[in-house]
This record gives C-alpha cells, sequence and structure tokens, in this order.
C-alpha cells in the first residue's frame, strides 16, 4: 500500500514538472521580439540608382546614397547592426531579375562608419548610412555593377534579423558620351573663326557675339552643366601645332556671359548656347594682327573634345552694315553687258538673263539655275567706262508670288581691268527678303570699271535659287 502511494505521487509531480516546463515554453515562444529587416514593401528602400554619365573626362550624375534598416517593434533598447558587401548575392539578383550586372569592386566604394548603424530605443528606423563611390571614372563596364548590402549582427544575435528580407542592392549604371564643342555653322568641330572688321580709315566696328555649343554622341539621362573658362596657356601651343603666330587677346576685350554655363538637357544631345561677347573697341587697329581665344571645360582635361579656339582674324570692309541707300546719281547703264555663272533654263525659267537688271523693269530677273550646281553664284557686271562708285542698289522681286530668290548674302568684288580684284566687303541683306530695294554703301567711294556681286546664301528654302531684279551703281 505504501508502495503504490509513493510510484502515484511521483507520476504526479512529474506530471506537474512537464506542465510547467511546456507553460515555459509557450510564453517564450509567444514573446514578440524586435526583428531587423528591410523595408521589401517599398522598393525605393530596397533599391537604389545610381545612374553616372561620362562626358568627356567627366563624370556627373549619382554618385553617392543613403540607406537605412526597419526593425518590427519599437526598440526596447538601442540595437547595432551592420550592412556588409555579399557579392554572393549578385547571381542570385540577376537570375531573378534577368539582369547582367557585375559585382563591384569592394575599393570603389565606401560606407560611413564602415556600414554601422543604431536603431535607438523606441524607434522602428535607423539612422542613415551612406554609400559613397570612390573614382566613379573606374566603373565603365557596359553590363553595370551590383552592390548587394546584407544586415549582419554585430553581437552574434543574427536571429535578431530576417533572414528573407535582409538585404538591399544599390545598382550602378553608366552612359558613357563624347563631347564637342562647335558652332552651328562650323564644319570643324573646337574651332570658329570671326572677323574683326576694320574700315578703310581704320576703326575697329563692333561684332556680333560668338555662339557655340556642346554636342555629345548619344542623349543624355540626365541634365548635365558645363561651365567654359578662358586658357590663354594654351596660345603658344596652338601656334606651335599649327605654325600660326596668333598673338593672345587684349585686356578687357571679351566677356563670357551667363558665367559660361550652358545644358545639356535630358533626352538632347546638344546644349544651349555659349555666348563671348567681342569688345572691339580693346582691338588693334593693325589689320595684320590675329587672335586667339581658347575656350575649355572646366574640370576637363585639354583634349580637343573639352576645347573651343576662337580665331580672330581683322578684315578691311569698305561696307557700311545696314540697308543704307547711297546719296548721289545713278550711273548710266546703257554701256552695262552683264554676265553669270548660270542662268534658269528650266521650263518653267525662262527669260531670266542676266541682261534683265539693267532694262529698268521691276517685272524681269536674273535668276541662277535652281537645278544646277546651288551657290554660290555670282552675276558680273562690265560696266563700259570707270566710274567713282559711292555705292550700289540691287531690287528683288517676286516670282509667283514668292520673294525666295532674294539674296541674303552678297560678296562685292571691284576690278578697273577685269582681271585684278579687290574685295569691297561682304553685304547682309534684310531680315525681310520682301523689302524690295536695298543699298550698299561704301565707306569710301571706289574707283570701278567691273562689278561683281557674289551671292552666297538666299532666303530660299533650298539654299540655292537666287536672282537681281534690278541692279544700279550710285555715284
Amino acid at each position: 500500500m505504501k508502495k503504490t502511494f509513493t510510484k502515484t505521487r511521483l507520476i504526479a509531480i512529474a506530471s506537474l514538472c512537464c506542465i510547467a516546463m511546456f507553460s515555459c515554453k509557450k510564453d517564450r515562444n509567444n514573446t514578440k521580439e524586435p526583428l531587423i529587416y528591410i523595408n521589401n514593401t517599398d522598393t525605393a528602400h530596397k533599391e537604389f540608382s545610381m545612374q553616372l554619365i561620362f562626358v568627356g573626362s567627366q563624370v556627373f550624375g549619382s554618385t553617392g546614397v543613403k540607406m537605412a534598416a526597419s526593425v518590427t517593434e519599437p526598440a526596447p533598447a538601442d540595437i547595432q547592426a551592420r550592412f556588409v558587401l555579399d557579392t554572393n548575392m549578385v547571381s542570385t539578383y540577376n537570375t531573378k531579375n534577368k539582369t547582367t550586372y557585375v559585382a563591384i569592386p569592394a575599393s570603389a566604394f565606401t560606407l560611413a562608419n564602415g556600414g554601422l548603424f543604431t536603431i535607438k530605443k523606441g524607434a522602428t528606423v535607423s539612422d542613415s548610412i551612406s554609400l559613397t563611390l570612390v573614382n566613379p571614372k573606374q566603373l565603365t563596364n557596359p553590363k553595370g555593377y551590383l552592390i548587394p548590402l546584407t544586415i549582419k549582427s554585430t553581437n552574434g544575435q543574427d536571429n535578431m534579423i530576417s533572414s528573407t528580407s535582409n538585404t538591399l542592392f544599390a545598382k550602378v549604371t553608366s552612359t558613357t558620351a563624347t563631347l564637342q564643342l562647335k558652332t552651328d555653322s562650323a564644319a570643324t568641330a573646337g574651332v570658329t573663326d570671326q572677323s574683326l572688321n576694320i574700315t578703310p580709315s581704320g576703326n575697329v566696328l563692333p561684332n556680333t557675339a560668338v555662339t557655340f555649343a556642346a554636342y555629345t554622341n548619344v542623349s543624355l539621362p540626365a541634365n548635365v552643366t558645363l561651365n567654359i573658362e578662358a586658357n590663354d596657356g594654351l596660345v603658344a601651343a596652338y601656334n606651335k601645332q599649327n605654325n600660326t603666330s596668333f598673338s593672345s587677346m587684349p585686356s578687357n576685350s571679351y566677356s563670357i556671359v551667363n558665367g559660361g554655363a550652358a545644358t545639356i538637357n535630358a533626352g538632347t544631345a546638344k546644349s544651349n548656347n555659349f555666348e563671348v561677347d567681342l569688345n572691339a573697341a580693346m582691338f588693334s587697329t593693325d589689320s595684320t594682327k590675329t587672335y586667339l581665344l581658347p575656350l575649355a571645360i572646366k574640370g576637363g582635361d585639354n583634349s580637343a573634345g573639352n576645347l573651343m579656339y576662337i580665331r580672330i582674324t581683322p578684315v578691311v570692309t569698305n561696307i557700311k552694315p545696314g540697308n543704307l541707300i547711297p546719296v548721289g546719281t545713278n550711273v548710266d547703264r546703257s554701256s552695262w553687258e552683264p554676265y553669270a555663272t548660270s542662268t534658269g533654263s528650266h521650263s518653267v525659267l525662262t527669260n531670266f538673263e542676266a541682261y534683265n537688271v539693267r532694262d529698268g523693269d521691276y517685272t524681269t530677273y536674273w535668276v541662277d539655275d535652281p537645278y544646277g550646281a546651288g551657290l554660290p553664284q555670282s552675276i558680273t557686271i562690265p560696266m563700259g567706262e570707270t566710274d567713282i562708285l559711292k555705292g550700289l542698289t540691287y531690287a528683288t522681286g517676286s516670282y509667283f508670288g514668292q520673294y525666295d530668290f532674294a539674296p541674303r548674302q552678297i560678296t562685292i568684288l571691284t576690278s578697273t581691268d577685269g582681271i585684278t580684284w579687290k574685295k569691297q566687303g561682304v553685304y547682309s541683306g534684310p531680315d525681310s527678303p520682301e523689302t524690295i530695294v536695298n543699298g550698299i554703301s561704301f565707306y569710301t567711294p571706289v574707283t570701278a570699271r567691273y562689278l561683281r556681286l557674289i551671292c552666297t546664301s538666299t532666303y530660299a528654302l533650298s539654299d540655292s535659287w537666287v536672282g537681281f531684279s534690278e541692279i544700279n551703281g550710285v555715284k
């Protein structure tokens, strides 16, 4: 009887112990412990993109990001953990996302504070950690780079870190663009010529601004602002390389507009214009002296794509700017025998011979052959006698109601013998081709027996159709 009681008592005690142990385990399992994780519900918190833009020798774009970790419950005390580069995740990411990123070299970036972050007591998000690319010029692989950063415990308690949401990814991609500085009209990048107009009496005429733009071979994914600055130290090297003798710019002879800045907007491959204004009054009146203004992209090297050379050459011009009708008397045109480089010969272009410019009829014209060689086209006028001319007038007209063949720019040559020609200058026509009678006035009267007008541009869309209704000499 005693033995039976003792056995029963032992079984009861053992049962109570088991119940107690089970209860403790259940309570532990119900305890909510904070879990550190990457917020997978927000892509912006788990994936970062850094777009590099290589333009010439410079790097633009994003070279750094900031990141943070989250915790499932307010931290009961300060919690520390660390972001660590985990290159094993590159292949996993590529397989899942069908990408071809390569692992970034560990030396290509830095993490602030060694990647160590803190979640303060009571907080649910850590302080931010900065990732910064080091020497991004080396990151040129067209596949792009992936930086997987996995959270690791600093005290061996990895059970406090999510096993499924513990890695964030920084993606680094790049666009490489070659750079050219050029004007719209220049055939060669990196150089533009500007005339310094000087009158026969030695006065330097004001110049218009010199403008040019930056061009890239591809459209850029983001806005890129470039800045230019003068570099007079390049004058000697340019002269040596090109066997020239340009002088440096005189003091206060130019100004760079807008601080030298121009922007290539996202989605485009050309910047707005850089502009350099010339102060003509500061230049020498010596018509043999030439100048060179080297301009370089700030922050770039001295490679060709980063440079623009403005070559300034004095030109003696005898043509006054503007549409100025010379005051005087028209010369006798009865002995004029004009001829042209070409004459309209198509079925719709009949009776457009050169002699029409001297017939006094504003409804007849000389027109070149628009189906021929194109511009330049010229008309030459043997006047039959020598006159002292103050200038010229010319008339345009309409054909089928259009003024397209009115010349926009004319080079004026004169001669006393028809063999040796002297350039008087270049005349720029009015803004509107519908200005019928136009004047070309000389600063100094010219002794001439022969005239030649060379048309280098026109208002016609094809830039190949040009002509005159009337031409007169004024003495």
